[in-house]
C-alpha cells in the first residue's frame, strides 16, 4: 500500500511507477498497480547517496556505504558483513525498471 506522506509526487511516463519525495531526504519509487515500494533513494548532506530495494539490495556512491547498517532483531551490523550478497547494482537496476525481485534472497532468509 502507498502510505507515504510526501511533499512531491510524479508518475513515470507509462504510469506504472510513482516517485514520492519527502522532507526527510528520501525519494521512494512505488509500483502503482500493487502499491509496493520498489526502491528508496537517499541523498546525504555529505553528497553521498544510496539506492536500496525492500529486499535489501543496494547500490551506492563511493562513500555511501558508510551510511548503511543492518538491523536484525536487536542486533546492528555493518553492511560490510552483507556486501558480497547485497551490493547488487544489477538487481537495483532491474527493480527500478519494473522487474520483480521476488525470487532473490532477502536479509531475513
Amino acid at each position: 500500500m502507498i502510505k507515504q506522506s510526501s511533499s512531491g509526487m510524479t508518475f513515470s511516463p507509462d504510469g506504472r511507477l510513482l516517485a514520492s519525495g519527502s522532507g526527510d531526504g528520501t525519494t521512494r519509487l512505488w509500483d502503482v498497480q500493487n502499491g509496493h515500494e520498489v526502491a528508496m533513494f537517499v541523498g546525504f548532506t555529505d553528497g553521498e547517496w544510496v539506492i536500496m530495494t525492500p529486499e535489501g539490495y543496494y547500490t551506492a556512491s563511493s562513500g555511501g556505504e558508510k551510511h548503511i547498517n543492518v538491523r536484525i532483531g536487536n542486533n546492528v551490523y555493518s553492511i560490510e558483513n552483507y556486501r558480497k550478497a547485497f551490493y547488487r547494482p544489477d538487481l537495483v537496476k532491474l527493480a527500478i525498471t519494473g522487474s520483480s525481485l521476488k525470487n532473490y534472497k532477502t536479509l531475513d532468509r
